[in-house]
């Protein structure tokens, strides 16, 4: 549960100081190591979820542009 959170942590912002906590806890040996790679596991998943995510928008933001160079209508996103 506090790798969880500290997953959230870093979604956050919080990049630094989780991962000097986490390297900490690895140099120190009192942590198992099945919990850390359980805490790269999930950050590795949140980066390619955010990594889709991305693209995701790219792609919508080409064909925007790209209707707009052509001439072409776009329609107006309700928000």
């Amino acid at each position: 549960m506090l790798l969880d959170r500290m997953v959230n942590l870093l979604s956050r912002g919080c990049v630094v100081p989780v991962v000097k906590y986490i390297k900490q806890c690895w140099l120190r040996g009192d942590t198992d190591i099945s919990l850390i790679r359980y805490f790269v596991t999930e950050v590795n998943t949140c980066l390619h979820i955010l990594l889709l995510l991305v693209v995701g928008v790219l792609v919508v933001v080409v064909v925007v542009v790209s209707e707009c160079q052509q001439g072409g209508h776009v329609p107006a996103l309700n928000a």
